[in-house]
């Protein structure tokens, strides 16, 4: 089995994210509001999946969040990644 795609809602009302693999590359599309922000990151590149994770769930939860907040994005993030 391999995940092509997950979407994931923040706590704000209005946000949601599309984490999308698209060959070598994991894809956000983030959108708040009505507007898309993308992000696009190697699926090889550990450290910068990471930081995507913690963008993703600023953008979604409203907030900077604590270690485990972030960890939820970044477990969905390496699904699509391995």
């Amino acid at each position: 089995m391999k995940v092509t795609r997950i979407d994931v809602r923040g706590l704000k009302a209005n946000r949601r994210a599309e984490l999308t693999r698209d060959g070598a590359n994991v894809i956000a599309a983030v959108r708040v509001e009505g507007k898309v922000h993308s992000h696009v990151v190697g699926a090889g590149r550990r450290d910068d999946l990471y930081e995507m994770a913690r963008r993703v769930q600023h953008a979604l939860d409203g907030h900077i969040g604590t270690n485990s907040d972030v960890d939820d994005y970044w477990h969905a993030i390496q699904r699509l990644a391995d």
